[in-house]
């Protein structure tokens, strides 16, 4: 009997007919769906003077979050800041210009030959002296073991420390636009393949 009656408000083109307030309720919820809908309506642009004023706000805020991390004042973690970051110039230097010279080099006759290409390095003198301080192959060599260590300690201290020169500031976006060179692809390339 119930299917009988939910079957019988159907109207002349075998559609049911709903009752008005479900209509009203189906309207309102479709237009408060398409409201909260970004990818169909309009989007909301934000002005040039917005992103700045929000820039400027997440720099205070990390600012201030550096500071009390740190249990420092605004002033000071701001002094602090400008210091350290007048070193990353030297760092990044530092970086592109490192090359390991092996003060000790093994004397054995089976010299390991490089065998490959060098982006960074075009002159032929240098590879030349680089093959000469390669090392040797064997596996016990005290020398070659020394060096590699040495080169090793040395790579990290300078990832270390552009590391630390990183976190001086909010965002790589904001390191790069006080220090280019970071974003060329040979100082990237010296910082991905370590050094």
């Amino acid at each position: 009997m119930r299917w009988r009656r939910r079957w019988k408000s159907e109207d002349r083109t075998g559609t049911r007919s709903c009752p008005r307030t479900a209509f009203n309720f189906h309207n309102t919820f479709c237009m408060l769906i398409n409201m909260g809908n970004i990818d169909r309506g309009c989007k909301r642009t934000i002005s040039r003077e917005e992103k700045v004023w929000q820039n400027e706000l997440k720099d205070l805020i990390w600012l201030e979050l550096q500071a009390r991390c740190s249990g420092r004042t605004l002033a000071q973690q701001d002094m602090y800041l400008c210091s350290e970051r007048k070193l990353v110039p030297a760092l990044i230097n530092n970086i592109m210009e490192y090359q390991f010279v092996n003060t000790n080099p093994c004397q054995s006759e089976s010299k390991l030959h490089f065998m490959g290409h060098h982006d960074d390095l075009i002159d032929e003198d240098k590879c030349a002296a680089e093959d000469q301080n390669a090392g040797c192959l064997e596996f016990d060599c005290q020398q070659c073991s020394e060096a590699i260590g040495a080169a090793m300690r040395d790579v990290y201290s300078l990832l270390e420390a552009f590391n630390n020169a990183v976190a001086l500031y909010p965002s790589s976006k904001a390191m790069m636009a006080d220090h280019p060179q970071i974003a060329t692809k040979a100082f990237d390339n010296r910082v991905k393949v370590g050094i």
